[in-house]
């Protein structure tokens, strides 16, 4: 089922409620067929669920971030030279066999400040954090 963009707005408006001012990971998900890529188009794509992190004495929102984001494959950084707002993404996974169907999914971090999103590059691409 393909969302319109008001559902997706309606929706990523929810999940940036439910995080409130922690630092937390929005995640969203592109899913393509043979059909729409051929299109040149995507076929479905939208928020699909929201984490987020508790910084304590042990460890901190960052260091939890980095975590997350290795652990759910997300490696892929939306720029290989990092810039406040970039987002993490995982490669395409094939979700149906018989339709050809693949699923992306990007990681979008949120109230992260510049600092703590150059750290967060720097943990998941293993680049020195410069700026």
């Amino acid at each position: 089922m393909t969302q319109t963009l008001k559902q997706i707005q309606e929706d990523g408006e929810y999940f940036r409620k439910q995080l409130g001012s922690s630092h937390g990971v929005l995640v969203t998900y592109t899913t393509i067929t043979p059909e729409s890529a051929e299109d040149g188009d995507s076929a479905d794509n939208g928020y699909h669920d929201y984490d987020s992190f508790e910084s304590s004495e042990d460890e901190s929102a960052v260091k939890q971030a980095i975590e997350y984001l290795r652990d759910h494959g997300a490696n892929e950084p939306s720029s290989s030279h990092f810039h406040s707002g970039i987002w993490y993404s995982t490669e395409y996974q094939t979700k149906d066999y018989s339709s050809g169907e693949q699923i992306q999914y990007a990681y979008h971090l949120h109230n992260f400040n510049d600092m703590e999103q150059l750290e967060v590059f720097a943990g998941v691409t293993r680049k020195p954090a410069t700026n």
